[in-house]
């Protein structure tokens, strides 16, 4: 993506009759947190995520086309024949499938968010000595020089 705007920036300052050149800034990003996934995570989380929408979105165009069907059924009067039967089986269908795809969405509802906060739940592991071991929450509570690796550095080795 730079390269095209570096190119597209370099032809701009071409046609500039004075020929000046243009002063691009470029900046970078913050502190960023970085997790460890998973090969199945990744799997899951490209399954639940193309999966996202789409059931409920088959849920409700499936009961959509069952109640329009069955408001027309209901307003309009019509005989018994291929016409009346073409219609109940749509509404049947139509509900089979919508009812079907709206159950399978509400038991995979929440399967895309509870991946993400299980890598996310993640620990980070022992820090310290061996067998002097700090857990996160008091990493929290210590300064930079009540740091263990403060102590050790501290320490000559023999």
């Amino acid at each position: 993506m730079e390269f095209f705007i570096s190119r597209f920036l370099e032809r701009v300052s071409k046609m500039s009759p004075d020929n000046t050149q243009v002063e691009l800034r470029v900046h970078g990003l913050g502190p960023m947190d970085c997790y460890h996934v998973t090969e199945d995570e990744l799997d899951r989380i490209i399954r639940d995520g193309n999966d996202l929408g789409l059931e409920f979105a088959f849920a409700q165009f499936g009961i959509t086309v069952g109640l329009s069907f069955l408001a027309n059924l209901l307003i309009t009067p019509m005989e018994l024949g291929k016409v009346y039967v073409t219609f109940v089986v749509v509404i049947a269908v139509g509900f089979v499938f919508g009812i079907a795809n709206a159950i399978k969405w509400f038991r995979s509802r929440g399967e895309f968010s509870r991946t993400i906060r299980k890598i996310r739940d993640r620990r980070v592991g022992p820090v310290g000595k061996q067998g002097k071991e700090v857990t996160p929450s008091e990493l929290d509570q210590l300064s930079s020089s009540e740091s263990p690796l403060a102590d050790e550095q501290a320490e000559p080795k023999p």
